[in-house]
């Protein structure tokens, strides 16, 4: 603990000593240029506004503003080249520009449409601004339009239709990485503008913390990226950016009212009364000076469509950037959301699917979630970007689903359990662009986690790692990435470990619209608390907690290339996985009882390929999209409860499909837009009860809307066919439901 708060001390030092420096520095005559100019269409000569400009071989960069001007200053002496992205048009770089001291470069662009829209940079793949072309590794991205269009009240309802992404009730797996343990831990990391954003008890996604209307974007990375990002990278990242505070004021209100329909079957009609949902959301974005914020309310309510899926929510988000020079701003956040809600463990029966057991009937949880953090980044030199942050999350929920009735385990005089959870995260980051072929990204971070639980106990835990990622561009035509992180975990049961993540990438770009890309890379997650320390009964099932867990272990390996061929975007790939020690909860003898625990067992492998294709016609007014992912997922090597010994098997892994498959269509007339999206994911085997009845999921959702500035005006219809599924035991998915949504902006 004392060399963890030095280690804390020294980071505050050193972020100090970095202002410093860096105001220092700013405050000093220097010799620098300028580059300034505009960005306009092509064909109808308008200015393009929010289009990144950035000087080739620096981190130096700026974004056109409403008329189309950017400048770029504190430009050291040279010759450069500059580019120039914006989606929806074809990325442009201009010729040599030489910058003199005290002088200003000019340089002018004219963007030309592109056929169809292909995300021009991510960030999330390499930990930095680079070409969607140029990613070692599968990235898909999904943009604000189809968040609008698609108007889901919470953001992972709209991630089952990306390609290889599949959700067993609200658990996110990323070509089939995670299978389903309730809530008690995740393979897929989730963050919010690049910070971590998992509770410490339970390390899952709370989905309903992240505010819809406020993501401009989502970048799905596929494949283990421990190398960058730690534990809980095992099968991917999922990283929300949201919207930047605007210049002028700005003013949304969004409304949505919804009817879940009947149930087919009049034995599930638990209710007489007509179930319905409701959404409220109202935004303000403004500039004051150098100061810019953007803060939401959102308010969510729903009978449910089964018993005890009602909920009410409240949500809360601020965002604040002060920019001290051009160079150099700070970003203030807090992310709070609040829920209550009916709680259910697994229907009455699958005969009575929509209804819970009389013993669990009004059963409720109440979660409170705080986020708050900060985040300074700074240009040091030309080719220098220093990135810090720290942030904090709390995490409480309380419910009294914990029985009481004697067992050999579980003593409990009280059903009401209390759980907090307590995590501060610190990084520090430094991008260098040694020359025009050479850059690098180093970082440390760290985090303390604190809980004080009825459900697990009373424990701590601490994180350390360091890491380092180094790019070199071989040719004009091969880029070959390299990255290494360590990794420190320690438990106050006496738990450390250390883990060593290397990953390896190659791009080799056959033309300025195709690439191809293989990567490979090794992986790991800690066990969370909720998987060593769960001690509990309910709703019959004893959960009895395993301290011994290690950590999950496994290596991903990926070939695939990206193809713009005139009006398609093609992204094939192929992929394959390796694991060690995969945690999942598994019914074990204990005292002559059956009761589930967490544990490890030995190998698995999950190989596939996925393909995902977009086009568009007719000057894009008509899009259309789709995917297939193939997934062979399979146990290889299981250890006997009775013996001990490892058993060789070939079964397939639990909660995984075999095939996905989604579909999507838009139809843009002028102010009118009509959309389609379909999915449909194969049959899961069940673990709780593997005998249980159990389907493939076919779901189709319509919407269409019209804008009449300043309003939008959409009308979805969910599960238009009302096809009834499951994708864990006994608990049925969302039924048919219509909803209008009404948006102004003033």
């Amino acid at each position: 603990m004392e060399r963890l708060m030095r280690f804390y001390r020294n980071l505050l030092i050193f972020l100090l000593l970095s202002n410093f420096a860096s105001l220092y520095g700013q405050s000093q005559p220097q010799a620098r240029g300028v580059i300034a100019g505009h960005v306009k269409d092509t064909t109808t000569n308008e200015a393009l506004p929010g289009v990144n400009v950035i000087v080739e071989g620096t981190t130096i960069g700026a974004a056109s503003d409403i008329d189309g001007r950017f400048v770029i200053r504190g430009v050291p002496p040279g010759n450069y080249r500059v580019r120039a992205t914006l989606i929806g048009y074809i990325a442009s770089l201009s010729s040599t520009v030489k910058v003199t001291a005290g002088d200003t470069a000019v340089v002018n662009f004219q963007l030309r449409e592109s056929a169809i829209d292909v995300p021009e940079v991510v960030v999330t793949a390499s930990r930095k601004a680079q070409s969607f072309l140029e990613t070692p590794v599968s990235v898909s991205v999904v943009n604000a339009r189809q968040i609008e269009r698609q108007n889901f009240g919470t953001l992972e309802a709209l991630l089952e239709f990306a390609p290889g992404v599949s959700l067993m009730s609200g658990q996110i797996n990323i070509r089939g990485s995670s299978g389903y343990s309730r809530g008690a831990g995740s393979r897929v990391l989730l963050l919010v503008d690049g910070v971590p954003m998992l509770p410490g008890d339970s390390g899952d996604i709370k989905w309903d913390q992240v505010p819809p209307n406020e993501v401009e974007r989502v970048e799905v990375v596929k494949g283990a990226a421990s190398s960058l990002y730690g534990s809980n990278a095992l099968g991917g990242v999922v990283n929300v950016i949201t919207k930047d505070p605007s210049e002028t004021p700005i003013t949304v209100f969004k409304s949505t009212a919804g009817i879940y329909d009947k149930p087919r079957y009049p034995e599930w009609r638990f209710t007489e009364r007509t179930l319905f949902y409701n959404f409220q959301d109202i935004s303000h974005s403004r500039s004051f000076g150098k100061l810019k914020m953007r803060a939401s309310l959102g308010r969510r309510e729903s009978t449910g469509y089964a018993q005890n899926r009602n909920y009410q929510r409240l949500n809360g988000f601020t965002k604040l950037k002060y920019n001290f020079t051009t160079t150099s701003f700070v970003t203030a956040y807090a992310n709070y959301a609040r829920n209550h809600g009916g709680e259910s463990i697994a229907a009455n029966s699958f005969n009575d699917i929509t209804r819970v057991p009389e013993s669990d009937a009004g059963l409720s949880t109440t979660t409170r979630r705080l986020q708050t953090g900060v985040a300074y980044q700074t240009i040091l030199r030309s080719n220098i970007t220093l990135r810090l942050r720290d942030s904090f999350y709390f995490n409480r929920f309380q419910n009294d689903l914990a029985e009481t009735d004697p067992n050999p385990f579980v003593q409990a005089n009280d059903p009401h359990i209390d759980s907090r959870a307590y995590k501060n995260d610190i990084e520090a980051q430094l991008d260098i662009e040694l020359n025009p072929v050479h850059s690098s990204t180093f970082g440390v971070t760290g985090a303390v986690n604190h809980i004080n639980s009825t459900l697990f106990g009373r424990h701590d835990g601490r994180d350390f790692s360091t890491y380092l990622q180094h790019e070199w561009k071989a040719s004009t035509a091969v880029t070959l990435t390299g990255s290494l992180r360590f990794d420190y975990h320690w438990v106050d049961t006496g738990l450390k470990e250390y883990h060593l993540n290397p990953r390896f990438g190659m791009v080799y770009v056959v033309s300025p619209n195709a690439s191809l890309r293989l990567s490979s890379g090794r992986g790991f997650r800690a066990a969370t608390m909720a998987e060593m320390f769960t001690l509990t009964k309910a709703s019959g099932f004893v959960v009895i907690p395993n301290p011994n867990l290690s950590s999950e272990i496994g290596w991903s390996h990926e070939v695939g290339g990206q193809f713009v061929l005139s009006n398609f975007f093609v992204n094939p790939a192929v992929f394959w996985s390796d694991y060690e020690d995969l945690i999942e909860g598994r019914f074990v003898t204990k005292r002559n009882q059956n009761v589930i625990q967490f544990q490890n067992f030995n190998r698995a492998r999950i190989r596939g390929a996925e393909i995902d294709i977009n086009t568009s016609f007719w000057k894009k007014r008509l899009t259309i999209g789709g995917s297939y992912t193939y997934l062979d997922a399979r146990q290889l090597e299981r250890r006997n409860d009775l013996t001990g010994n490892l058993e060789k098997v070939n079964e397939p892994l639990q909660y995984r499909p075999k095939h996905l498959l989604t579909g999507q269509a838009t139809l843009t007339l002028g102010r009118y837009f009509f959309g389609v999206d379909s999915r449909y994911v194969s049959k899961v085997s069940f673990a709780v009860f593997p005998d249980q009845p159990h389907v493939a999921q076919k779901v189709t959702n319509f919407n269409a809307g019209v804008r009449i500035i300043p309003a939008e005006i959409t009308l979805n219809v969910y599960n238009a066919f009302d096809y009834y599924y499951t994708q864990v035991e006994s608990n049925l998915e969302p039924i048919r439901s219509v909803a209008l949504t009404t948006a102004f902006a003033f």
